[in-house]
Protein backbone atom coordinates (compact mmCIF):
# COMPACT_ATOMS: atom_id res chain seq x y z
CA UNK A 1 0.00 0.00 0.00
CA UNK A 2 1.52 3.59 -0.83
CA UNK A 3 1.24 5.84 1.62
CA UNK A 4 -0.93 8.17 -0.40
CA UNK A 5 -3.58 5.10 0.49
CA UNK A 6 -2.98 4.76 3.31
CA UNK A 7 -3.41 8.46 4.24
CA UNK A 8 -6.74 8.46 2.26
CA UNK A 9 -7.65 5.10 3.80
CA UNK A 10 -8.13 6.48 7.08
CA UNK A 11 -9.17 10.15 5.57
CA UNK A 12 -12.37 7.97 4.07
CA UNK A 13 -12.64 5.97 7.63
CA UNK A 14 -13.12 9.52 9.16
CA UNK A 15 -15.10 10.49 7.19
CA UNK A 16 -17.65 7.88 6.97
CA UNK A 17 -17.43 7.28 10.97
CA UNK A 18 -20.56 8.27 12.55
CA UNK A 19 -19.04 9.77 15.26
CA UNK A 20 -17.38 12.41 12.64
CA UNK A 21 -21.25 12.92 11.49
CA UNK A 22 -22.82 13.68 15.01
CA UNK A 23 -20.00 16.30 15.69
CA UNK A 24 -19.90 18.07 12.53
CA UNK A 25 -23.10 18.09 12.18
CA UNK A 26 -24.85 21.51 12.93
CA UNK A 27 -27.77 20.07 14.80
CA UNK A 28 -28.55 16.89 16.18
CA UNK A 29 -30.61 16.04 13.78
CA UNK A 30 -29.19 17.18 10.68
CA UNK A 31 -27.82 14.71 8.00
CA UNK A 32 -29.75 11.80 10.21
CA UNK A 33 -32.45 10.81 7.42
CA UNK A 34 -31.50 9.06 4.29
CA UNK A 35 -31.06 11.71 1.87
CA UNK A 36 -29.64 12.25 -1.70
CA UNK A 37 -26.98 13.77 -0.92
CA UNK A 38 -25.59 12.72 2.43
CA UNK A 39 -23.00 14.51 4.13
CA UNK A 40 -19.70 12.35 2.80
CA UNK A 41 -21.35 12.95 -0.89
CA UNK A 42 -21.60 16.91 0.54
CA UNK A 43 -18.39 17.43 1.87
CA UNK A 44 -16.77 15.15 -1.42
CA UNK A 45 -18.58 18.44 -3.68
CA UNK A 46 -17.00 20.81 -1.70
CA UNK A 47 -13.50 19.27 -1.80
CA UNK A 48 -14.09 19.01 -5.46
CA UNK A 49 -12.98 22.63 -5.74
CA UNK A 50 -15.84 24.23 -7.32
CA UNK A 51 -14.31 26.32 -9.89
CA UNK A 52 -17.33 26.15 -12.41
CA UNK A 53 -20.38 27.36 -11.62
CA UNK A 54 -22.24 25.50 -8.81
CA UNK A 55 -24.74 24.10 -10.91
CA UNK A 56 -22.12 22.65 -13.30
CA UNK A 57 -20.17 21.41 -10.61
CA UNK A 58 -23.76 19.26 -9.34
CA UNK A 59 -24.09 18.12 -12.27
CA UNK A 60 -20.87 16.73 -12.92
CA UNK A 61 -19.88 15.26 -9.50
CA UNK A 62 -23.38 13.75 -9.54
CA UNK A 63 -22.93 11.88 -13.30
CA UNK A 64 -19.58 10.64 -12.02
CA UNK A 65 -20.62 9.79 -8.63
CA UNK A 66 -23.96 9.25 -8.17
CA UNK A 67 -25.59 8.18 -10.88
CA UNK A 68 -28.90 7.30 -9.78
CA UNK A 69 -29.37 10.83 -7.74
CA UNK A 70 -31.13 12.03 -11.09
CA UNK A 71 -31.19 16.55 -10.02
CA UNK A 72 -29.74 18.10 -6.58
CA UNK A 73 -30.31 21.61 -7.26
CA UNK A 74 -28.36 24.45 -6.24
CA UNK A 75 -30.71 25.45 -3.43
CA UNK A 76 -30.49 21.97 -1.96
CA UNK A 77 -26.46 21.90 -1.78
CA UNK A 78 -26.66 25.57 -0.56
CA UNK A 79 -29.38 24.45 2.54
CA UNK A 80 -27.11 21.41 3.03
CA UNK A 81 -23.42 23.33 3.70
CA UNK A 82 -25.57 25.82 6.68
CA UNK A 83 -26.25 22.43 8.26
CA UNK A 84 -22.72 21.47 8.45
CA UNK A 85 -19.99 23.03 10.85
CA UNK A 86 -16.82 24.17 8.92
CA UNK A 87 -14.33 22.97 11.87
CA UNK A 88 -15.39 19.49 9.77
CA UNK A 89 -12.64 19.95 7.22
CA UNK A 90 -9.94 21.02 10.06
CA UNK A 91 -10.55 17.74 11.38
CA UNK A 92 -9.86 15.86 8.14
CA UNK A 93 -6.62 17.74 7.57
CA UNK A 94 -5.68 17.37 10.95
CA UNK A 95 -6.27 13.44 10.14
CA UNK A 96 -4.29 13.82 6.62
CA UNK A 97 -1.27 15.33 8.77
CA UNK A 98 -1.44 12.83 11.57
CA UNK A 99 -1.15 9.57 9.01
CA UNK A 100 1.13 10.98 6.63
CA UNK A 101 3.74 11.75 9.03
CA UNK A 102 3.01 8.28 10.81
CA UNK A 103 3.72 6.22 7.66
CA UNK A 104 7.56 7.77 8.01
CA UNK A 105 7.87 8.12 4.32
CA UNK A 106 8.23 12.00 3.70
CA UNK A 107 11.11 14.05 3.27
CA UNK A 108 13.48 15.75 5.96
CA UNK A 109 15.98 18.29 5.10
CA UNK A 110 19.14 18.39 7.69
CA UNK A 111 17.39 16.23 10.21
CA UNK A 112 14.30 18.35 9.94
CA UNK A 113 10.92 18.79 8.37
CA UNK A 114 11.46 22.70 7.10
CA UNK A 115 7.76 24.47 7.99
CA UNK A 116 7.25 28.27 6.42
CA UNK A 117 4.61 30.07 8.24
CA UNK A 118 3.36 33.08 5.70
CA UNK A 119 -0.05 35.27 5.86
CA UNK A 120 -2.17 37.28 4.16
CA UNK A 121 -5.04 39.54 4.10
CA UNK A 122 -8.04 38.00 2.15
CA UNK A 123 -10.79 39.63 0.03
CA UNK A 124 -14.05 37.90 1.12
CA UNK A 125 -18.18 38.59 0.76
CA UNK A 126 -18.77 41.53 1.51
CA UNK A 127 -21.84 40.61 3.56
CA UNK A 128 -22.76 43.04 7.11
CA UNK A 129 -22.00 39.63 9.09
CA UNK A 130 -18.64 39.44 7.53
CA UNK A 131 -18.15 42.97 8.15
CA UNK A 132 -19.08 42.24 11.78
CA UNK A 133 -16.97 39.30 12.29
CA UNK A 134 -13.75 39.41 10.40
CA UNK A 135 -13.65 43.38 10.07
CA UNK A 136 -13.66 45.39 7.06
CA UNK A 137 -11.17 48.19 5.31
CA UNK A 138 -11.32 51.95 6.04
CA UNK A 139 -8.77 53.77 4.15
CA UNK A 140 -10.33 56.26 1.21
CA UNK A 141 -10.22 53.39 -1.56
CA UNK A 142 -12.09 50.64 -0.73
CA UNK A 143 -13.79 51.80 2.41
CA UNK A 144 -16.11 49.31 3.99
CA UNK A 145 -15.33 45.93 2.06
CA UNK A 146 -14.70 42.96 4.20
CA UNK A 147 -11.70 41.62 4.72
CA UNK A 148 -9.95 38.99 6.69
CA UNK A 149 -6.49 37.72 8.04
CA UNK A 150 -4.99 34.39 7.06
CA UNK A 151 -1.91 32.42 7.90
CA UNK A 152 -0.23 29.21 7.30
CA UNK A 153 1.99 26.50 8.10
CA UNK A 154 2.90 24.62 5.17
CA UNK A 155 6.17 21.60 4.63
CA UNK A 156 7.87 22.92 2.25
CA UNK A 157 10.05 19.52 1.53
CA UNK A 158 6.85 17.69 1.72
CA UNK A 159 4.40 19.48 0.18
CA UNK A 160 1.69 19.44 2.76
CA UNK A 161 -0.55 22.37 4.54
CA UNK A 162 -0.11 21.90 8.26
CA UNK A 163 -2.37 24.35 9.79
CA UNK A 164 -4.26 27.50 9.03
CA UNK A 165 -5.85 30.27 10.92
CA UNK A 166 -8.66 32.75 9.49
CA UNK A 167 -9.37 35.82 12.12
CA UNK A 168 -10.17 39.13 12.17
CA UNK A 169 -8.63 41.49 9.23
CA UNK A 170 -6.60 43.70 12.12
CA UNK A 171 -5.03 40.67 13.43
CA UNK A 172 -1.32 40.28 14.12
CA UNK A 173 0.42 37.84 12.03
CA UNK A 174 2.37 36.87 14.50
CA UNK A 175 -0.14 36.12 17.11
CA UNK A 176 -1.72 34.04 13.91
CA UNK A 177 1.79 32.29 13.27
CA UNK A 178 1.75 31.50 16.93
CA UNK A 179 -1.32 29.57 17.06
CA UNK A 180 -0.13 27.66 13.85
CA UNK A 181 2.85 26.44 15.77
CA UNK A 182 1.45 25.32 18.82
CA UNK A 183 -1.26 23.83 16.33
CA UNK A 184 1.38 21.59 14.26
CA UNK A 185 3.32 21.02 17.61
CA UNK A 186 -0.11 18.76 18.22
CA UNK A 187 0.27 17.12 14.81
CA UNK A 188 3.56 16.21 14.35
CA UNK A 189 5.11 13.48 16.20
CA UNK A 190 7.32 15.20 19.01
CA UNK A 191 10.33 12.81 17.79
CA UNK A 192 10.52 15.11 14.39
CA UNK A 193 12.54 18.38 14.55
CA UNK A 194 10.77 21.18 13.07
CA UNK A 195 12.39 23.90 11.63
CA UNK A 196 10.38 27.01 11.31
CA UNK A 197 11.11 29.22 7.94
CA UNK A 198 9.51 33.49 8.46
CA UNK A 199 9.79 35.82 5.95
CA UNK A 200 10.88 39.76 6.76
CA UNK A 201 7.31 40.65 8.15
CA UNK A 202 8.58 38.63 11.78
CA UNK A 203 11.80 39.23 13.30
CA UNK A 204 11.16 41.18 16.17
CA UNK A 205 12.51 40.99 19.80
CA UNK A 206 9.21 40.01 21.51
CA UNK A 207 8.32 37.09 18.84
CA UNK A 208 11.50 35.50 18.54
CA UNK A 209 11.46 35.75 22.98
CA UNK A 210 8.80 33.95 22.70
CA UNK A 211 9.43 31.22 20.25
CA UNK A 212 12.29 30.57 22.00
CA UNK A 213 10.40 29.94 24.87
CA UNK A 214 8.49 27.32 22.86
CA UNK A 215 11.86 25.46 22.15
CA UNK A 216 11.55 26.47 18.90
CA UNK A 217 14.58 26.09 16.22
CA UNK A 218 14.27 28.77 13.54
CA UNK A 219 15.01 31.19 10.57
CA UNK A 220 14.31 33.98 9.65
CA UNK A 221 14.78 36.31 6.52
CA UNK A 222 15.94 40.05 7.52
CA UNK A 223 16.10 43.32 6.76
CA UNK A 224 20.00 45.02 6.99
CA UNK A 225 18.48 47.38 9.16
CA UNK A 226 17.34 45.25 11.84
CA UNK A 227 18.95 45.88 15.30
CA UNK A 228 21.35 48.12 13.60
CA UNK A 229 23.94 48.28 16.06
CA UNK A 230 23.93 44.22 17.06
CA UNK A 231 23.49 43.59 13.20
CA UNK A 232 26.83 45.66 12.94
CA UNK A 233 28.84 43.04 15.17
CA UNK A 234 28.19 39.90 13.04
CA UNK A 235 28.89 38.67 9.81
CA UNK A 236 26.90 37.18 7.32
CA UNK A 237 25.76 33.68 8.24
CA UNK A 238 26.63 34.85 11.96
CA UNK A 239 24.79 34.56 14.78
CA UNK A 240 22.80 37.36 16.10
CA UNK A 241 22.31 37.74 20.15
CA UNK A 242 19.04 39.90 21.05
CA UNK A 243 19.12 41.16 24.99
CA UNK A 244 16.46 41.99 26.43
CA UNK A 245 17.79 44.99 27.71
CA UNK A 246 16.05 47.64 30.70
CA UNK A 247 14.80 49.95 28.10
CA UNK A 248 13.60 46.99 25.76
CA UNK A 249 11.75 45.11 28.56
CA UNK A 250 9.98 48.15 29.89
CA UNK A 251 8.86 49.18 26.08
CA UNK A 252 7.74 45.26 25.64
CA UNK A 253 6.01 45.72 28.98
CA UNK A 254 3.98 48.49 27.64
CA UNK A 255 2.06 46.40 25.43
CA UNK A 256 4.41 45.24 22.88
CA UNK A 257 4.49 41.64 24.11
CA UNK A 258 1.59 39.16 23.87
CA UNK A 259 -1.18 40.82 22.07
CA UNK A 260 -4.04 38.91 24.47
CA UNK A 261 -4.71 36.20 27.60
CA UNK A 262 -4.04 33.47 25.46
CA UNK A 263 -0.83 33.90 24.84
CA UNK A 264 0.03 35.38 27.96
CA UNK A 265 -1.07 31.79 29.20
CA UNK A 266 1.92 30.22 27.14
CA UNK A 267 4.83 32.73 26.92
CA UNK A 268 3.74 34.67 30.36
CA UNK A 269 4.19 38.60 30.82
CA UNK A 270 6.99 41.34 30.12
CA UNK A 271 8.08 42.93 33.62
CA UNK A 272 10.57 45.78 33.51
CA UNK A 273 13.23 44.04 35.56
CA UNK A 274 13.94 40.83 33.64
CA UNK A 275 16.58 41.21 31.86
CA UNK A 276 18.80 37.71 31.45
CA UNK A 277 16.85 36.13 29.17
CA UNK A 278 18.62 36.54 25.81
CA UNK A 279 16.86 35.57 21.86
CA UNK A 280 19.69 33.98 20.30
CA UNK A 281 18.78 32.87 16.51
CA UNK A 282 20.68 31.67 12.95
CA UNK A 283 20.55 35.51 10.88
CA UNK A 284 21.38 35.56 7.41
CA UNK A 285 21.63 39.43 5.80
CA UNK A 286 19.77 38.11 2.66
Amino acid sequence: MTTVQYVFDHIAARLESPEFQRTYAQKPQDFSRQRKVGLVSLMSIILNRLVLTTTVELSNFLHHHLPAVTSYTKQSFSEARQKLDPHAFVDLNETLVRHWYAANDYTVIGGRIPVAIDGSTLEIPNTAKLREVYGETGGKQAPGLARAQMSHAYDVANGICLSAVLDRYDASERDLALRNMQAVYGLVPQSLPILWLFDRGYPGLAFCTQIERMGAQFFMRVKESFYLEEFAQVAKDGWLTLVVTKRRAQKLARGHGPASPRDQDHFGQWEPGNFDYQCAGHIAAL
